[in-house]
């Protein structure tokens, strides 16, 4: 993969080892992102024999033909970015409540990151939680964690009781601000709470986009008496965007022409090569 790139100024590269909570998937995820001159037709690009720097044209078309799940998408003047996946075991056929794409980085330097995230599936819910640790590092880091160990104790309950019992269990760390939010796809009901400065935005058919509330405060430490969850409707097309604030606020997925016809993380990938602010610890979910 990064052959194939070789000649282009590479933003970054993220490889993620991971388990699908969900599935019990074991695998590795690999996403590859870079500054080049980006393609007009990644179709034919992907055919072997085809090459813009005279080499013979097969690295796009292994990459994925050995790849369990591929994906990519690229602009002209812009970059691309690509997604491999490979499982120990076959995928089992069930198909997913939810889409979700995640980017998670850690400030350069660190080799612990701050920011963490939690999906979890109960029934017709589906479990989403954002906890970024104060600071960076290793010490944000199992603020983060201790945040997120706590939360399977606590379902069962509105996220706004479940902020109070996790902010009870992360007193003896540095502190998080975190996000929790219920998809429940029989009543079509997103029910949310957070506490401090995670970018929470739900984006409906057309573009309209409605920014969801959060508290001050710091889990851990100090969370409003006035907690409360919040509900509104979740539609079939809907989109919800997560955030820590290592990524800027200022983005426009109207940038990405054709991108939600890809994997969500290419979506969430996006947004970190042209929004990462590179001083913090960066975690981006995109949600459908």
């Amino acid at each position: 993969l990064k052959v194939t790139i070789t000649g282009y100024r590479e933003f970054n590269n993220a490889y993620t080892f991971g388990k699908d909570k969900n599935l019990d998937i074991k695998g590795i995820e690999l996403i590859s992102i870079d500054n080049g001159p980006g393609m007009d037709s990644t179709a034919a690009m992907i055919s072997d024999g085809v090459s813009t720097t005279n080499t013979l044209g097969h690295g796009l078309g292994a990459i994925s033909r050995l790849s369990d799940q591929f994906d990519i998408y690229s602009l002209k003047g812009w970059g691309t970015i690509m997604l491999c996946r490979l499982y120990v075991h076959p995928l089992p056929l069930k198909k997913k409540l939810i889409n979700t794409g995640t980017i998670m980085v850690a400030k350069d330097g660190e080799e612990e990151c701050g920011d963490n995230y939690l999906f979890l599936k109960r029934g017709n819910v589906e479990h989403i939680a954002l906890c970024d640790g104060l600071g960076h590092g290793e010490q944000a880091s199992k603020a983060a964690i201790t945040c997120l160990e706590a939360y399977p104790e606590t379902i069962g309950k509105t996220p706004a009781e479940q902020l109070k019992e996790i902010h009870a269990a992360a007193k003896r760390t540095r502190g998080a601000v975190m996000y929790i939010v219920h998809i429940d796809m029989n009543e079509r009901k997103l029910h949310y709470c957070g506490v401090g400065n995670i970018g929470v935005k739900l984006i409906s058919i057309g573009g309209k986009s409605k920014n969801c509330h959060s508290y001050n405060g710091i889990v851990g430490h100090s969370v409003p008496g006035t907690l409360h969850s919040y509900t509104i409707d979740w539609e079939k097309n809907d989109m919800l965007i997560m955030n820590s604030d290592g990524l800027n606020s200022r983005w426009d997925i109207q940038k990405y022409p054709g991108i939600l016809k890809h994997d969500r993380i290419l979506l969430a990938a996006a947004l970190y090569k042209d929004h990462c602010r590179g001083t913090d610890d960066t975690l981006v979910t995109v949600v459908s």
